[in-house]
C-alpha cells in the first residue's frame, strides 16, 4: 500500500509539473537545477513524493524485521495498516487544501504509530 501511494504521488507530481509547463507557469528548464520561482502546484507533490522517501524508509525496515524474526503477534500489522492509512491521509491533506494543522495531525499520528511498531518489535526480541 505505502509502494502504491508513493506511485501515486509520483504520477500525480508527473502530472502537476506537465501542467504548469503546459500553461506557461514555470518553463522546462527549471526541472534542469530546480532554480527559480516555481508555483505552490508543482512544489506540494515534489515535497510529498520527497517526504515518501524519508520516514517510510523506517517502515519499510520494521515491516521487515517483524517479518523475518519470529513476530506472530498481529498487533504491528494492525499498527502497519494503521501507520498506512495515516500517511494517506497526510499525503491526500497535503496535495489538497493544504491545512497544516490536519497535515500535522495525520504526520504526527503516523510517527507515533510507527513508534509503537518499534517498541512492540523490540518488546518481542527481548
Amino acid at each position: 500500500a505505502m509502494v502504491l501511494l508513493t506511485f501515486c504521488v509520483a504520477i500525480y507530481m508527473l502530472k502537476a509539473r506537465v501542467r504548469a509547463i503546459r500553461e506557461g507557469k514555470v518553463k522546462f528548464q527549471y526541472f534542469r537545477v530546480y532554480e527559480g520561482p516555481a508555483p505552490e502546484e508543482i512544489l506540494k507533490p515534489a515535497r510529498q513524493f520527497i517526504n515518501l522517501f524519508e520516514v517510510p524508509i523506517l517502515f519499510y525496515v520494521v515491516c521487515l524485521a517483524a517479518m523475518m524474526l519470529p513476530v506472530e503477534d498481529g498487533k504491528i500489522q494492525i499498527l502497519a495498516w494503521v501507520f498506512v492509512f495515516f500517511r494517506i491521509v497526510q499525503a491526500v491533506v497535503h496535495l489538497g487544501g493544504n491545512y497544516v494543522y490536519h497535515r500535522m495531525i495525520s504526520y504526527m499520528a503516523g510517527w507515533i504509530t510507527l513508534l509503537a511498531m518499534w517498541t512492540l518489535l523490540l518488546l518481542q526480541m527481548s
